[in-house]
């Protein structure tokens, strides 16, 4: 079995090339594209059946399947932000604040403002 693969490798060995290079290719125009995509497939999975349960009100079934998706998922976004935020003014809050630092920073201010002179 292993020699028929082989045999079939070398004599096509264009023809794989061909494929492997059109994989990636397809693979590079995708990528960008993949979390649309698993998006769409995770919105028609729960919206459907959202939606069904208006019946023949199709738009106002699509509305609220509509904001039954789009509210956690900003939800998640919002949270992450906040936390981003609180990490962010954690790291300032620990940073060392004394006379020394305090005259650093002055002395980068007025070096930004007047140039620095030496």
């Amino acid at each position: 079995m292993s020699s028929d693969y082989r045999s079939y490798l070398s004599e096509n060995r264009l023809m794989s090339l061909v494929v492997i290079a059109a994989l990636i290719l397809v693979s590079y125009l995708v990528f960008p594209l993949l979390d649309g995509m698993i998006l769409g497939v995770v919105f028609a999975y729960v919206g459907l059946p959202v939606r069904n349960l208006f019946g023949k009100r199709r738009l106002l079934g699509s509305a609220v399947a509509t904001i039954c998706i789009a509210i956690p998922i900003s939800m998640i976004v919002g949270i992450g932000a906040i936390e981003v935020v609180n990490q962010f003014a954690s790291g300032v809050r620990a940073q060392p604040v004394g006379e020394g630092a305090v005259a650093d920073l002055q002395r980068i201010a007025r070096d930004a403002l007047v140039g620095h002179q030496a």
